[in-house]
C-alpha cells in the first residue's frame, strides 16, 4: 500500500476544516498533516480532537507569515511513519480520483513510463489539474457547516484557463516544493483525478463572479460522500464526548430541581403517520415513517410491507414543552447519524443519532423545523406529518437507552445548569449524540456558556437563519 499524505497550511474555517479532512480520509489519505494559526482556536480545537482518531500531524504558524515553507518543512520532518508521497492542499482544494483511493491512483500512476520523464516533456502523471467548482446558486456563508463537495457539484468546462494550475504529489525528501504554474502550457487532464478548487467561496466582486462557473455537472465526487459523513459524524461524536466528560468535572452555578415526570420522561411518544389516525387507531393500518433499510433513508411505509431491518421513526416531547423535542428512530440504524431526506443539506451539527425540532401546528397537521436555524424538515412526497401515539418500548427494546438518556439529560430542565447537573449524576454511559441534541435545544446564552471550552463545537452548533438564495 501506497502511503500518501494530505497537508494544508492554515485553514481558516473549522467547519470547512472538518469537512475536508473527513473527505481526504474517505479517499484514503492516510496521514494528514495541519499547520495552523495558533490564535485559531476552533481550528486547534477541531485538530486536537481529530488526533484522536487519524494520524493527524500539526504544527502551528503565525497566520500573517508570508513564508509557509519553515511550517511545511517542519510537518515533514515530524514523527511517525514517513510518507511515499505528499500533496499540498488549500483548505478549498480537494483531491478528486478517479480510482477508489488514493493508493491506486498513485500505483497506477507511478507504473506510467512517463513517470520517470522531465516534467518539461509533459504533464507529469503526478501532477493533478485544478478543477474550478461554480457556487451552484448557493450562498456560501449560509452553507459553512454543510458538505462542500454535497453543495457545488457543478464546474467550468475543461477549457477554462485556470484548469493548468496544478497540484503535484512529492517526496517528503525532495528539495523544494512543487511549482503549481510548471505545466500551464500543458493541456489539462482529468482523466486520472482533479482537484476540486471551490475558489468562489472565498472570493468577492469580480473575482467571484469570474470563478462562479456553473456550466457542467458533475457528480464524480458524490460516490465519496457516504464515507466522507461517516467520518465527519466520527470528528462531531469524539468532540460531544469529550465535552461530556468535560461538563461532568463541572459544578453548575445553582442547584436545578428535578421536573415533574411526565409522559415523555417515562417513554411515551409518538410514531410519524401520513394520515390523521383515528382514536385507538392501529398503527398497522397507517402509512408511519420509517428509515428503509434498502436505501438507508426515509420513507412512508405500512407495516405489512415493511422489511425486517425497516425501524419507524418516532418524536419525544422535550419535558414540560411538547412544542420541542427530537426525532430518533426507534431501533438502531446502520449508520450513526440520522440521514436527511434532503442529504445533500446535513450540516455537521446534524450527524447525530438524533435531529432536534421545532413543532409548527396546522391543525392536527404538525410541520417539522430544524432547532438550530428554523429550517424545515423536509419529509418523503413532500409531506406535513401527524403523530400517532406508540406504546412504551419494552424492557429489552435495544432503541430505549437512547429514549433513556435522553429522559436524564433533560430531567432538570433545557437550561446550562440544568443539562450540567445531569450530567454530573447521571448513570447513563456517554451518549455524544444526545448531548448534541439537547444542547441545540438550549437559549443560544445557555449553550455559549457551556460550549465556551469548545470552540469546534461553537462553530456548528450555532443560531442561523435559514439558507436565501444568491441574488
Amino acid at each position: 500500500m501506497v502511503h500518501a499524505a494530505a497537508l494544508l497550511v492554515c485553514p481558516r474555517s473549522a467547519p470547512a476544516l472538518a469537512w475536508w479532512l473527513a473527505h481526504h480520509v474517505a479517499v484514503g489519505f492516510s496521514t494528514l498533516l495541519v499547520a495552523a494559526d495558533r490564535k485559531n482556536r476552533s481550528c486547534l480545537d477541531l485538530l486536537d480532537t481529530a488526533a484522536q482518531l487519524f494520524d493527524l500531524r500539526q504544527t502551528d504558524v503565525e497566520e500573517s507569515s508570508i513564508d509557509s515553507q519553515p511550517a511545511v518543512h517542519t510537518l515533514l520532518k515530524s514523527g511517525g511513519q514517513k510518507p511515499d508521497w505528499v500533496l499540498q492542499l488549500a483548505e478549498d482544494e480537494y483531491f478528486l480520483p478517479a480510482a477508489e483511493t488514493v493508493s491506486e491512483f498513485l500505483r497506477t500512476a507511478l507504473s506510467l513510463p512517463e513517470a520517470t520523464v522531465e516534467p518539461s516533456a509533459g504533464l507529469s502523471p503526478l501532477s493533478v489539474n485544478w478543477c474550478i467548482t461554480g457556487l451552484n446558486g448557493h450562498a456560501p456563508a449560509s452553507v459553512a457547516s454543510r458538505s462542500p463537495r454535497a453543495m457545488y457539484t457543478r464546474h467550468a468546462p475543461i477549457t477554462f484557463p485556470d484548469h493548468r494550475v496544478t497540484r503535484s504529489f512529492f517526496s517528503p525528501d525532495a528539495p523544494s516544493l512543487p511549482d503549481p504554474f510548471s505545466h500551464a502550457r500543458h493541456t489539462p487532464d482529468w482523466s486520472q483525478a482533479r482537484i476540486l478548487h471551490d475558489a468562489a467561496v472565498a472570493s468577492h466582486g469580480a473575482a467571484r463572479a469570474y470563478y462562479d462557473r456553473n456550466e457542467e455537472s458533475d457528480s464524480g465526487s458524490e460516490r465519496f460522500l457516504p464515507q466522507t459523513r461517516l467520518v465527519a459524524a466520527s470528528l462531531v461524536q469524539t468532540a460531544l464526548y469529550r465535552l461530556w466528560q468535560r461538563l461532568r468535572r463541572t459544578s453548575p452555578n445553582s442547584s436545578a430541581s428535578p421536573l415533574p415526570q411526565t409522559d415523555a420522561a417515562l417513554g411515551g411518544d409518538f410514531y410519524l403517520a401520513d394520515t390523521a389516525p383515528a382514536q385507538n387507531a392501529d398503527p398497522k393500518a397507517l402509512r408511519l415513517l420509517v428509515i428503509d433499510s434498502a436505501s438507508g433513508r426515509m420513507a412512508w411505509k405500512r407495516k405489512e410491507t415493511w422489511l425486517e431491518e425497516d425501524t419507524p421513526l418516532c418524536f419525544q416531547p422535550a419535558p414540560a414543552d411538547d412544542q420541542r423535542g427530537w426525532l430518533f428512530p426507534r431501533t438502531p440504524i446502520a449508520l450513526p447519524y440520522l440521514p436527511r431526506h434532503d442529504a445533500s443539506r446535513q450540516s455537521l451539527g446534524e450527524l447525530l443519532a438524533l435531529t432536534a425540532v421545532r413543532l409548527q401546528r396546522e391543525g392536527k397537521q404538525v410541520i417539522f423545523r430544524h432547532a438550530l436555524g428554523g429550517e424545515r424538515v423536509v419529509l418523503p412526497e413532500n409531506r406535513s406529518a401527524y403523530l400517532a401515539p406508540n406504546p412504551p418500548p419494552e424492557p429489552d427494546l435495544s432503541g430505549r437507552c437512547l429514549r433513556t438518556a435522553l429522559a436524564d439529560l433533560t430531567r432538570y430542565g433545557l437550561s446550562a445548569d440544568g443539562l450540567t447537573q445531569a450530567l454530573r449524576t447521571t448513570c447513563c454511559a456517554p451518549m455524544p449524540s444526545v448531548l448534541g441534541g439537547v444542547l441545540a435545544q438550549l437559549p443560544e446564552s445557555d449553550r455559549a456558556v457551556l460550549l465556551d471550552t469548545s470552540p469546534f463545537l461553537q462553530q456548528i452548533f450555532p443560531s442561523s437563519a435559514p439558507e436565501k438564495p444568491l441574488s
